[in-house]
């Protein structure tokens, strides 16, 4: 469940690969409207935050450091968010510069799967001194993420980026058509609910990853992002939901139940502010969602335990389930993940949560169902056969 809201495998992003934070290296600039393009910021304030960006223009810019390595093989690597516009320029040792952009519903040939974009700096003779980076009506500065890498690393880390992705999806397209089937088949109401949160996380991955632009290369920026956020806080409600109607009445409060139903309520309620808003107090309001999000985890794992002690089976099932995603997802909550797995970050680990707790509960199933053929069998073989009786010939 709650993997949705950020979790599991991978490895660590490769030392060579340098972030890029607001403040260190990069110095911002700001225009509360929306610039004209050959606008160049007169300074850049390499202290404090940035403000006052969301309606207008956001630079950020860094001067790469001298001697410490050959900057001719370049490439940047941003996170896609919710902006109108990108452009990157690559300033080079002799004043010439080479401009790339994008725009909100046309990423051209520069995404890549993981939710990233890249920009190559174009080779030349002399190195890359600094870059700019101009950001159009973006949400949220704290949300970009951006690294710096060299030209064959990207290659090598947008190639095993892409691999774990669709490694994930694969996991969990097998999980959800598995899940659909079982609640055809079964017709118990957590099973549905379970096999929807499968096909949601298949959809909130796939949106996320990018990979939906081989289809749908209009939906690229702001409207992909605005539906992932939908997407997530839905999952995290139907995974809940999954959860409390599969434990036994009998085992569980109903006041612990009604606040689990709540809390999730609350996540999907404010969900929908969050995945239309495009300026705003989105900071605070992502803020409130994350801790809404761990209340909710919390809660169903308040919910599992009392059922698992007072010998629910189901409880034992969904523990062995959610275990490693609620592990993961309240450790994400207090490290930076972004740095892990080529970029990919917290995401990547959603995924492959999403994939361990569908596949864990397809099995749990299967063996509970296997279990109860055994015992229907050998209740038949156990019932006494009506006697035959000799015929009686005239």
């Amino acid at each position: 469940m709650l993997s949705i809201a950020l979790l599991i495998l991978g490895g660590a992003q490769p030392a060579r690969a340098e972030l890029l934070r607001i403040g260190d290296p990069l110095c911002h600039a700001v225009s509360r409207s929306i610039a004209p393009d050959d606008t160049r910021p007169s300074h850049f304030v390499c202290n404090g935050d940035p403000n006052g960006y969301q309606k207008g223009t956001l630079w950020l810019h860094a001067a790469l450091p001298q001697g410490s390595r050959d900057h001719e093989d370049l490439s940047l690597i941003i996170h896609s968010s919710r902006f109108d516009r990108l452009v990157v320029r690559f300033i080079y040792r002799d004043g010439a510069v080479e401009q790339q952009h994008v725009r909100s519903g046309n990423f051209g040939t520069y995404w890549r799967a993981g939710g990233q974009l890249a920009f190559r700096a174009p080779y030349r003779d002399v190195p890359v001194v600094a870059y700019t980076l101009r950001f159009d009506k973006v949400a949220s500065a704290h949300l970009l993420r951006m690294r710096l890498v060299e030209r064959g690393e990207e290659a090598t880390q947008t190639t095993g980026l892409a691999t774990l992705t669709g490694a994930a999806l694969v996991l969990l397209i097998v999980g959800a058509i598995y899940n659909a089937s079982l609640a055809l088949a079964v017709r118990q109401q957590h099973a549905g609910w379970q096999a929807a949160w499968a096909f949601c996380m298949v959809i909130w991955g796939a949106c996320w990853s990018q990979l939906h632009l081989f289809f749908f290369p209009s939906m690229a920026g702001a409207v992909s992002a605005q539906i992932c956020t939908g997407l997530s806080c839905l999952a995290i409600t139907l995974a809940t939901l999954s959860a409390v109607t599969a434990l036994e009445k009998q085992h569980l409060d109903a006041g612990l139940r009604r606040t689990a139903l709540g809390l999730t309520a609350s996540v999907c309620a404010l969900g929908i502010p969050l995945s239309l808003m495009r300026s705003g107090p989105f900071d605070m309001l992502g803020n409130l969602l994350g801790f809404l999000v761990l209340a909710n985890l919390a809660a169903v794992a308040s919910c599992i335990c009392q059922a698992w002690r007072r010998g629910s089976s189901a409880a034992r099932s969904l523990g062995g389930a959610w275990a490693l995603p609620m592990i993961v997802l309240a450790s994400t909550s207090f490290f930076d993940a972004d740095a892990m797995f080529w970029g990919g970050g917290s995401q990547i680990l959603v995924l492959f949560a999403a994939a361990w707790q569908t596949l864990w509960l397809s099995a749990a199933a299967s063996r509970a169902h296997a279990r109860l053929r055994m015992e229907r069998d050998v209740a038949r073989l156990a019932r006494p056969r009506p006697m035959s009786l000799p015929a009686v010939t005239f």
